[in-house]
């Protein structure tokens, strides 16, 4: 019976956005990538496991300081299951900001904070 609930139930997409993060770039992000993804898990309640974050490049800013640094990276959620996915997606979509913040709460003592989000979207299967 479990394994026909298995095969019978659907597939759940992975869940992509970028952020463009302020105080990063390519060498820094190494050292901040297990930060940002667990700050990501915490924020949408998945297991850390689920995020995976990589560096896409540098984001053109206006500023020549280094300390602006502006890189933009690509995160990925594989929820779990259909519960988690649809709590994630609630999460980062219709409640934005709060997401955004928790995620700038955790990174403030490293002096790195999210400028910006892109839309977020599905993988298709």
């Amino acid at each position: 019976m479990q394994l026909l609930q298995i095969l019978g139930a659907a597939a759940v997409a992975p869940i992509f956005f970028n952020l463009t993060l302020n105080g990063v770039n390519e060498t820094s992000f190494a050292d901040m990538k297990a930060i940002l993804e667990q700050a990501i898990s915490d924020a949408n309640n998945v297991p850390l496991s689920s995020v995976s974050a990589g560096f896409v490049g540098m984001a053109a800013t206006i500023s020549t300081r280094s300390s602006d640094d502006q890189a933009v990276i690509n995160v990925i959620i594989t929820p779990t299951d259909a519960n988690e996915e649809t709590e994630a997606l609630d999460n980062m979509v219709n409640n934005t900001v709060s997401f955004l913040s928790e995620i700038n709460a955790d990174l403030a003592s490293h002096n790195i904070d999210v400028v910006s989000m892109s839309e977020v979207e599905r993988i298709p299967g």
